[in-house]
């Protein structure tokens, strides 16, 4: 999955510009231990895409692999 990040709120015009591309957007806080872990794991998926495909429009762009029920074993 796809996933677009920054730290700071986003302003709206670079919300309407997500939208625009069919995009899903949700705002999510979690505690600091887990945005360090996130922040890595994006950070080290980076290096799977093409350097001009890491960042779009201020946004930083990773790769998640997709949570699905399954993967909880039942």
């Amino acid at each position: 999955m796809k996933v677009f990040w920054q730290y700071t709120r986003a302003p709206q015009a670079q919300h309407q510009a997500l939208n625009s591309q069919n995009l899903a957007i949700e705002d999510v806080c979690f505690p600091g231990y887990v945005v360090q872990e996130l922040e890595d794991c994006l950070k080290r998926s980076q290096e799977l895409l093409p350097v001009k495909a890491r960042k779009f429009q201020g946004w930083e762009v990773g790769l998640l692999r997709r949570f699905m029920g399954r993967d909880l074993g039942g």
